[in-house]
């Protein structure tokens, strides 16, 4: 394989091992070309799965668009490929970053850690970092929680997210028990200032003291459980981060999967819960200006389509929704998938082989559409 010459090409190269080695600090990196004629620059470490590290795709040179896609909670890059090849051929240069705690063979301390959340949108900001120097429209797509730091990312820098939005199966909406849930873990945690924000304080007369609802809601009963009068929030919050932590248990990183955890991880869903709630909160201030593509399967009940119709109504620009009514359904994170994957099937626990999505090419030609109707490639470059 032939390492690039163009300055700026080596430079991202640098950038993202940068980043990568301030965490693991054994990771290497290599250029490569793959079976798809598709030339980039792929990170390794003794600690990572196979093909499961951080990567971008490119064209030798910087090019008029870069995509950032990102994947989904418990999975890895493999999971965008199809999609960066896709994109990659129609003349983009893609960037694919490795979320923290994610792609390791050990996975257990890294996926509980506190600042899981702020790992995260530190590694988004690392690639859209990587992207600048590649090209100069930056868009940004992401599969479910990918997808939620998408939002994310271009809520905080709209003005360097100048591209548009990509979504597949976003996770806008978690279902109404498992975020009332999360968001109580996290208003609890986050101390009484973002519990007041939420709900209104009632002042008792006889001692002109504050206390919130939701606060006694769970301080009181669980005081009572504990034979205690009363839990100091801190310690409630710290129990509330703990019990997700305890109920992950020693959390695995080998399965049969070659690119995905066996299980989510609890501590994980309450992080992107968190996120759910910076981006509600960003949004108060920031509306969305880019073009966005969701494509969405109705069947989806890990990640529930109306997040989506939520967000679409509240956009200031244009809008696509690609719906999947495929029957079977296609399943969540499968929504990605050009090719099945094939499981490692000696491996416990025993799970459903990922399919396949059948509308694989129409989706992506329409997201490519979408894209050039509303500006984002030129028409003198599209394919």
């Amino acid at each position: 394989m032939t390492i690039p010459t163009h300055p700026e090409i080596l430079q991202a190269s640098q950038h993202l091992l940068t980043h990568y080695q301030q965490k693991y600090p054994e990771v290497s990196g290599t250029y490569f070309e793959d079976e798809s004629w598709c030339s980039g620059f792929r990170l390794h470490a003794p600690g990572f799965r196979e093909n499961n590290g951080p990567l971008f795709l490119h064209h030798n040179r910087p090019v008029t668009n870069v995509m950032i896609l990102i994947h989904g909670l418990s999975d890895s890059p493999y999971y965008m490929k199809s999609i960066a090849t896709f994109l990659y051929r129609k003349g983009f240069n893609v960037v694919l970053p490795l979320l923290s705690g994610h792609g390791l063979k050990e996975p257990n301390l890294a996926m509980k850690d506190d600042h899981l959340a702020e790992h995260w949108t530190a590694d988004v900001d690392a690639a859209i970092h990587v992207a600048r120097m590649l090209g100069q429209q930056i868009s940004m797509g992401g599969l479910s929680t990918g997808a939620t730091l998408s939002v994310n990312a271009a809520l905080r820098q709209p003005d360097l997210i100048n591209g548009g939005l990509l979504l597949f199966s976003a996770a806008l909406d978690i279902g109404l028990r498992n975020e009332w849930l999360g968001k109580t873990l996290a208003w609890i945690h986050s101390g009484t200032q973002a519990l007041r924000e939420m709900l209104p304080s009632i002042e008792i007369p006889d001692t002109g003291t504050a206390i919130n609802p939701l606060t006694q809601l769970v301080r009181n009963p669980m005081a009572k459980w504990l034979g205690k009068t009363d839990i100091p929030l801190e310690q409630l919050g710290l129990f509330a981060r703990n019990m997700m932590k305890w109920v992950d248990g020693g959390y695995a990183g080998q399965g049969p999967n070659p690119y995905k955890y066996p299980t989510v991880s609890y501590h994980g869903s309450w992080q992107l819960i968190r996120l759910l709630m910076e981006n509600e909160r960003l949004a108060r201030n920031t509306k969305l200006i880019q073009p966005v593509f969701a494509a969405h399967s109705i069947a989806d009940q890990t990640a529930l389509l109306k997040g989506v119709i939520r967000l679409f109504s509240k956009l200031n620009g244009p809008s696509y929704l690609f719906l999947i009514e495929e029957t079977p359904p296609v399943p969540h994170s499968c929504i990605v998938l050009e090719k099945s994957i094939r499981l490692h099937s000696e491996i416990l626990p025993a799970m459903p082989e990922p399919t396949a999505n059948p509308r694989f090419t129409d989706m992506m030609e329409s997201a490519y559409g979408f894209f050039k109707a509303c500006g984002i490639i030129p028409v003198n470059l599209a394919h």
